[in-house]
């Protein structure tokens, strides 16, 4: 088997048997994973990820020593440091999305953000050249971990961010002058920023 796709909000515990062929896998569960599921999916190339709280405990535990492209949707306001943990255990890491399309969000939610001492080898070294923000809606949580990833992420050549589609226009646009004043060290990188005007969008 290649490729894997599970979806379960029951929370209860979640256990698959060892796959070491497969490239491509989707998981959307809200249980704990065992240690079995998170061997399982160890080999892959590509993931996409639900942060659930659960999921969220276990990051630091999950080794993809092969995985290329990586796409998460956060939940809850720990996402943020406990993700860094994650990107920690992906050496060859290429692309990365945060996706926040279909994530229940609360505008009074604070995030949790620390930045670690230690940089992501992913990030440091010559891995990470694409990165990716859907929804973005720049809370002061989000600019410090846009700013980390931006300022530590030294082979980056394109990073695109989508802007939340309930931020007034008038607000859109001094974000895209703070987003655009954010330092980059890759200074061959290319910021793309997507807005979204009731109904219509234009890229900048």
């Amino acid at each position: 088997m290649k490729s894997f796709s599970i979806c379960d909000i029951s929370g209860d515990s979640c256990s698959i048997e060892d796959m070491p062929f497969l490239e491509n896998a989707h998981i959307d569960i809200e249980s704990y994973a065992d240690d079995k599921f998170l061997n399982s999916i160890s080999s892959v190339l590509a993931l996409h990820l639900y942060l659930s709280d659960a999921m969220v405990m276990r990051c630091g535990t999950i080794t993809l020593s092969r995985l290329i492209k990586l796409s998460i949707r956060p939940c809850g306001p720990d996402w943020m440091t406990s993700l860094l943990l994650l990107l920690g255990n992906t050496p060859k890491l290429k692309e990365f999305l945060v996706d926040y399309d279909y994530s229940y969000k609360t505008e009074d939610l604070r995030y949790s953000w620390n930045e670690p001492s230690s940089v992501p080898g992913c990030l440091s070294s010559s891995q990470l050249e694409i990165f990716e923000w859907r929804d973005y809606g720049h809370k002061i949580e989000e600019i410090k971990f846009l700013t980390y990833i931006l300022a530590n992420s030294k082979c980056l050549k394109t990073v695109t961010i989508s802007l939340r589609p309930t931020i007034d226009l008038e607000d859109q646009e001094w974000i895209i002058e703070e987003l655009n004043d954010i330092p980059r060290v890759s200074t061959a990188s290319h910021l793309l920023i997507n807005c979204k005007f009731y109904g219509s969008s234009s890229n900048l």
